[in-house]
């Protein structure tokens, strides 16, 4: 939805966390007025954050954007795209989709893909100083996350609601790794060699799930056709 429709990110995966939530009160209520029990969770915990765009392109704005995007990201480097293509593609930091799907797939072909795609867009935008700053900023905020994993797991563990919306935000993240894929197709599929090497991948990894490196040869392959259709 969020390549498709333009809606931000972050605002999907709080949406998918109160629906769940919701779901989840509406049943505990039902249940608890049959069995005569009026009393429900005292506490209800919202997910909420808004989208505040960078007015200014610099060290400062770039790293409060990345320091942003390490704090909320849920999921796997597939779910950063949308975040990234919501913040950077366009607007004060002028990058364009097709930067934004050359940062991404770099990342797949080295170690690291979070710190490698950050640091590629930092440069892009800011030269070295960017790449060091992005790359620090989206993984500062796992340093805060990381003592509060077990507390958070309690917490889940005790409270169904909470375990309900946690589930909920997962399913939205499945939705934010599709989206991600409509993203890099707009990028990517300029002729029918692209188009061709993607269907090839996609049958070569559902029969062969753990064929990724023979994949990317083939990818590799494809890009040295398009360049050597070119001249």
């Amino acid at each position: 939805m969020t390549g498709i429709l333009g809606v931000y990110p972050l605002l999907v995966s709080a949406g998918g966390g109160a629906v769940g939530y919701g779901a989840w009160f509406v049943i505990h209520a039902r249940r608890s007025r049959r069995e005569g029990n009026g009393r429900l969770a005292s506490v209800l915990p919202w997910l909420a954050a808004l989208h505040a765009p960078v007015m200014t392109t610099g060290l400062v704005p770039l790293g409060l954007t990345f320091l942003k995007i390490g704090a909320v990201a849920f999921g796997s480097g597939y779910v950063l795209l949308p975040f990234l293509h919501a913040d950077f593609v366009g607007g004060a930091f002028h990058l364009t989709e097709r930067q934004v799907a050359d940062g991404f797939a770099i990342s797949q072909v080295t170690p690291g893909p979070v710190f490698a795609v950050a640091a590629f867009l930092g440069v892009q935008i800011a030269g070295i100083p960017g790449g060091v700053v992005a790359a620090v900023t989206i993984f500062a905020p796992s340093l805060v996350y990381a003592p509060l994993v077990n507390v958070v797991m309690r917490v889940t563990e005790a409270h169904p609601g909470v375990r309900a919306a946690l589930d909920a935000v997962v399913v939205a993240a499945v939705g934010l790794i599709a989206s991600a894929c409509v993203t890099l197709a707009r990028a990517s599929f300029v002729s029918p060699i692209e188009v061709a090497t993607a269907v090839l991948v996609f049958c070569v990894l559902w029969r062969l799930p753990r064929a990724q490196p023979l994949g990317v040869g083939i990818g590799i392959l494809a890009g040295l056709l398009v360049i050597a259709t070119m001249h």
